[in-house]
C-alpha cells in the first residue's frame, strides 16, 4: 500500500479531511460536492506526495489544505450564484450571515478588483453587485445593450480562470 492509499483509506485522516469541510460549510453542502471537495484533497496530496511523505504533521497538512479547498469550493458557489441567479430584486449577493462566508466574499472582491481592469471590475459591480439590468448598465456605461451582453460572457469566462488559478 502507497502512502496516499494509506492515507485515504487510513478513517482517521479521512474524517479529518471530511469534518474540516464539513466544518467550513456552515451553510451546508451536498454529498456530490463534499466528494469533489474530498477527492480535490487527495489529488493536492498525490500531487505533493513526496513533500508530505515527510511533512511532520499529516494531520495539520490535510486540514490546512481541506480549509484551502473548502474556501476555493465557498468562493466559486458564490461567483455562481452571483452570475446565474435568477432574481433581479437587488437583494445582498452575500449568502449568508456567516462571518467567515462575508470574509470570503470580501477577498473575493479584492481579488477580483486587482484581478480584472478597472473597466471590467465596473461591469461586475453594476451586474453582480448592484444588480442592474442590461439597459441600465449600458446607459451607465455608454454602449448598445447587445455589446453589454457580450462583455458579461467574457467577463463570466475571465471570472471563472480567475477562480481556477486561486
Amino acid at each position: 500500500m502507497d502512502f496516499i492509499e494509506k492515507i485515504y483509506t487510513d478513517p482517521d485522516y479521512y474524517n479529518t479531511v471530511k469534518n474540516t469541510i464539513l466544518n467550513m460549510m456552515k451553510s451546508g453542502i451536498n454529498k456530490h460536492d463534499l466528494d469533489d471537495c474530498i477527492s480535490d484533497v487527495y489529488v493536492v496530496a498525490l500531487k505533493k506526495s513526496r513533500e508530505l511523505e515527510k511533512h511532520p504533521q499529516i494531520h495539520g497538512w490535510l486540514i490546512h489544505t481541506a480549509r484551502n479547498i473548502s474556501k476555493r469550493y465557498i468562493r466559486r458557489k458564490m461567483i455562481e450564484g452571483m452570475m446565474f441567479s435568477e432574481s433581479e430584486d437587488g437583494v445582498s449577493i452575500i449568502p449568508t450571515n456567516n462571518d467567515e462566508e462575508k470574509r470570503l466574499y470580501n477577498e473575493l472582491l479584492d481579488l477580483l478588483q486587482k484581478s480584472l481592469k478597472r473597466s471590467e471590475y465596473k461591469l461586475f459591480v453594476l451586474k453582480f453587485v448592484e444588480k442592474c439590468s442590461n439597459p441600465e448598465i449600458a446607459s451607465v456605461i455608454g454602449i448598445k445593450v447587445h455589446s453589454v451582453e457580450s462583455r458579461i460572457t467574457r467577463l463570466k469566462n475571465k471570472i471563472k480562470d480567475i477562480l481556477r488559478e486561486t
